[in-house]
């Protein structure tokens, strides 16, 4: 009660502050293409002075191509529109205590820059907002026969590895979301279901590094937010895209999409659906050696694994929404996901470890069935425009898997006994999340706005394993001792409440969130009964305060500077204490004691713009980690195991401090050439810690401290006739991991377009040199390791397109391309219109 009261006072306190200050005058608009009469986003807005020409504010048009310049002493002022491609316009306006509104501007196309515009609408583009990095995916060459994380991984501050783990500037607690929403992605699943989303279906990925307070304070690293095309221009139009992959030395792997939109004006209807196939090839080697206390080798584990992996899935989406007034909207939607997986991979083992084989060959084969997807309902009513609503959301989730795996192997030992083994484990695993948010936006001021909301997310897993074992399939019986059936539970609810305002050229957003956390588990063993076995329950409560500002030193200057506090939950399969001996040389069990992981995060950043579409971003942050959740690894000193069985689990091992920077550079070079240019630095510091995960073993672990950077740069050429060229180059030096480091690693990639009108063929090639590898040393009590993943290398994508309906290729997209009314949205002051 007494944090109730305080999160309280503290709400209290920032709704009086929402009106503290006094209105000035203003100028608002819309912006229109002449010809099409399509509204245009991010149409440059610049209101200088009249007379001596000194520039006083601007801003740039939303999606809807509205603009609102706020703040401005009464007086003469010349707006200035411009827009790459387009003719720039001016208007004398005189301002008073009120908001000047400017109705209708229409701009026209300019010939002579309109193959800039092309070269433009060839890559993805980036904009700057004050909580977030957006980069809209556009008409990249590489989306073309991609998937979702094959976007991810051009997109800069992202880096996927060849597991599909997902990092941000460096660190893996980060949430990925759809459509500013989980939609039941975790850290287990995340990789699976991105790999099975086409990128096609993208529009564009938002990046927010310190998510403000309306946001979930989920992930300390922030949120990657994916955001899937939906297109509001009146009629129908639609594409249909068909293509091939082809890894380095797999089979060949077709894919093909179709999409179609039907748009009046109270009714917007949408439908997608994907197939995709994946084929690849991978090698694994593992080499471990025991070590006494000087470092002295005294045996050693060598693993290598070659594998083929085979998958394929379809992907739908489809949605409609009506508006029966001018105030009111509903609509509903979901994807979902059907597909199917298979995995061989043999290993070869040779060991010199006392008691053990010398030489063991192991065969896992494993097939999963995946069946998923979400389902949302929302409903919007605006009070006056979008400047006053409420937006309630209920939405369903689940992505499930079934399925089997099966491990066969055989061992021969030194005295030349031979023993066999075979293993089947099927698997069940239903997760399922039920989310209810409402949300309440109030522009009280044109200089003002108030946010307030609150959600609710119910999470539900359950995921039985069992496992038979024995010589052969037909006298492999259950094993009890590998019976498992895991159970976790989890509630959290929050409230969030933020203000924010703009004085001048100064801005500043302040926020305040509280969320509480309840989760059980229960793990059951072979015989246990669940009504009697207990559970484990824990519960908490956090406030997460935040902090944003902004000042804009020129037209094209700006300075941001942000604080917020984020946490990372443990997820089910870090927590379960299940012990899985399923491979006897790497055992591997959950921590339930897990406590969550806490964040501060500051962040600097530093805009600038310039004319011919050059940016420059510089951004430094620094962020300290409480209870850090690392996957720790040792050798088991138990009698029986003879101190020889690689043990792996999770601990909360102190704390961690990181300082990084980075810069992001967005410049067009003759014309022709886009160049985005990515360098990100990071200093990394380890607490020392000491675990005890059973009896008589100990782990100590020193303090650790590394610098890492990694370079990224995406070239895109525009040619004559059509021809365009990318090319990606992508350095990864060498980092600190939990007990070792990662190796440096390196890539580059290729593509080609080819347009026809409405057809469009695309070529692409990923790891063209055939060098991205991912190794990694570590060290622990007693051994040293070292692992080489390599994911297939080398791939060919190649994909036609073709778009059909009122469909075409344009410079930008918007949500609202037609405007039938405008008076909705103007509100009171004066009208200008053209």
């Amino acid at each position: 009660m007494k944090k109730l009261f305080c999160m309280t006072l503290m709400i209290l306190g920032m709704m009086s502050m929402a009106f503290a200050a006094d209105a000035k005058g203003g100028i608002r608009g819309i912006v229109i293409d002449a010809s099409s009469r399509e509204a245009l986003e991010f149409v440059n807005v610049a209101v200088r002075e009249a007379g001596s020409d000194e520039f006083k504010s601007g801003c740039a048009t939303d999606i809807e191509g509205r603009f609102l310049v706020e703040n401005l002493k009464a007086g003469n002022y010349k707006v200035v529109i411009s827009f790459v491609g387009y003719k720039s316009i001016e208007r004398n306006v005189k301002v008073d205590n009120e908001v000047l509104n400017m109705g209708r501007i229409f701009i026209e196309e300019d010939a002579q820059q309109m193959r800039e515009v092309q070269v433009t609408a060839q890559q993805s583009t980036m904009k700057f907002e004050i909580d977030k990095k957006v980069f809209n995916v556009g008409t990249d060459i590489a989306s073309k026969g991609a998937s979702a994380t094959d976007i991810l991984e051009n997109i800069p501050s992202i880096e996927v590895d060849q597991e599909g783990a997902i990092s941000l500037r460096g660190s893996s607690s980060v949430n990925v979301w759809i459509n500013g929403k989980a939609s039941g992605l975790t850290a287990e699943n995340r990789g699976d279901i991105l790999e099975q989303m086409p990128a096609e279906n993208i529009e564009r990925v938002e990046i927010i590094t310190n998510p403000g307070a309306k946001y979930s304070a989920e992930g300390t690293a922030g949120i990657i937010n994916i955001i899937l095309k939906e297109n509001a221009r009146a009629g129908y139009y639609g594409s249909v895209q068909g293509g091939f992959n082809h890894h380095n030395g797999a089979p060949l792997a077709w894919n093909g999409s179709a999409n179609i939109n039907y748009n009046s004006g109270k009714f917007d209807f949408y439908a997608s659906m994907g197939y995709r196939q994946r084929n690849h090839i991978r090698l694994v080697s593992v080499d471990r050696n025991n070590v006494d206390e000087n470092g002295n080798v005294l045996s050693y584990l060598n693993q290598a694994s070659e594998g083929l992996g085979k998958g394929e899935n379809l992907f739908a989406r489809a949605g409609m929404s009506y508006r029966p007034t001018k105030k009111d909207e509903f609509s509903i939607g979901g994807f979902g996901m059907l597909g199917s997986s298979y995995n061989n991979s043999p290993s070869l083992y040779e060991s010199n470890m006392p008691g053990n084989f010398v030489s063991s060959e192991r065969i896992a084969n494993s097939n999963t069935e995946m069946l998923g997807g979400n389902v949302e309902f929302n409903y919007i009513h605006k009070f006056n425009g979008d400047d006053h609503k409420i937006d309630l959301l209920a939405a369903y989730n689940t992505f499930g898997h079934e399925g089997e795996s099966i491990f066969e192997q055989t061992s021969i030992y030194a005295n030349g006994d031979t023993t066999r083994s075979y293993q089947r484990q099927p698997s069940d695993v239903s997760p399922q999340n039920f989310d209810v948010q409402l949300d309440y936006t109030n522009k009280i001021s044109e200089t003002q706005k108030v946010e307030a909301g609150y959600k609710g997310s119910i999470s539900r897993e359950s995921s039985p394993t069992r496992t038979f074992s024995g010589l052969t399939a037909e006298d492999a019986k259950e094993d009890t001792k590998l019976y498992n059936d895991f159970t976790y539970n989890q509630d959290v609810h929050a409230l969030y409440l933020s203000y924010s305002s703009q004085i001048d050229n100064f801005g500043y957003q302040l926020g305040l969130r509280g969320e509480y956390t309840y989760f059980e588990t229960q793990s059951l063993g072979y015989g246990q009964d669940a009504a009697s076995t207990p559970w484990y329950k824990n519960d908490y409560f956090g406030l997460f305060p935040t902090v944003f500002l902004t000042y804009r030193l020129t037209e094209s200057d700006e300075l941001q500077l942000n604080y917020t506090r984020r946490l990372q939950r443990p997820w089910g399969g870090q927590l379960n204490p299940f012990v899985n001996i399923t491979d006897s040389s790497n055992i591997s069990y959950g921590n339930p004691q897990l406590l969550p992981q806490y964040a501060n995060a500051y962040e600097f950043n530093y805009i600038k713009t310039w004319k011919e579409s050059q940016t420059l971003s510089i951004s430094a942050y620094y962020r300290s980690t409480e209870d850090m959740v690392q996957h720790i690894s040792y050798l088991d000193a138990t009698p029986e195991l003879g101190g020889k069985v690689m043990k792996s689990t999770y601990f909360n091992i102190g704390e961690s401090r990181s300082i990084g920077g980075e810069i992001v550079s967005k410049n067009r070079l003759f014309k022709l050439l886009d160049l985005t240019s990515t360098l990100n630095m990071l200093y990394y510091e380890l607490d020392g810690y000491e675990f005890t995960p059973v009896e008589g073993t100990t782990i100590e672990g020193k303090p650790e401290s590394n610098f890492t950077w990694n370079a990224r740069v995406i070239g895109n050429v525009l040619l004559p006739k059509e021809w365009s060229i990318q090319l990606r180059g992508d350095y990864r030096a060498k980092s600190l991991v939990a007990q070792g480091f990662r190796y440096p690693s390196w890539r580059v990639d290729w593509g080609v377009r080819k347009g026809f009108g409405d057809l469009s063929v695309s070529l692409n090639v990923r790891d063209i040199f055939n060098k991205f590898v991912h190794i990694n040393h570590t060290e622990g009590s007693g051994f040293s390791q070292e692992a080489f993943h390599w994911h297939g290398g080398r791939r060919i994508n190649m994909t036609v397109s073709y778009s059909f309906g009122n469909m075409k290729p344009k410079p930008h997209k918007h949500r609202h391309s037609e405007v039938n009314d405008y008076d909705s949205y103007s509100g009171g002051g004066h009208s200008h219109e053209e």
